[in-house]
């Protein structure tokens, strides 16, 4: 007969701590979404990471060829965090893959 325990008061607090953690960077990629989408239209999706050490992780594809646009979609990035925590910058990396610059129609 196995007896069922509860999970240790510290166990709880860290599944609450990586829950709040990847909430909040959900919260963090939709708002990257909606902001890149306002601004350019539906060019890339942001991935975001938020690691337990160390900055957040913005992960996004890019029209390297177009420095003009990597460098708006920059302002946006840091727009939208910088927004989410005014009083506590947030620290973050950004990563930009290389794609095909979008073409006008």
């Amino acid at each position: 007969m196995s007896a069922v325990t509860e999970p240790s008061p510290r166990v709880a607090l860290i599944v609450a701590f990586c829950w709040l953690r990847r909430e909040e960077a959900i919260r963090l990629q939709i708002a990257l979404t909606d902001a890149i989408h306002w601004e350019f239209g539906a060019i890339a999706s942001p991935v975001v990471e938020n690691p337990v050490w160390g900055p957040r992780q913005v992960r996004i594809d890019a029209p390297l060829s177009k420095p003009a646009m990597v460098g708006r979609i920059l302002a946006v990035i840091h727009a939208v965090l910088s927004a989410a925590e005014p009083t506590n910058p947030i620290r973050y990396r950004v990563t930009f893959t290389p794609t095909q610059a979008p073409t006008s129609t």
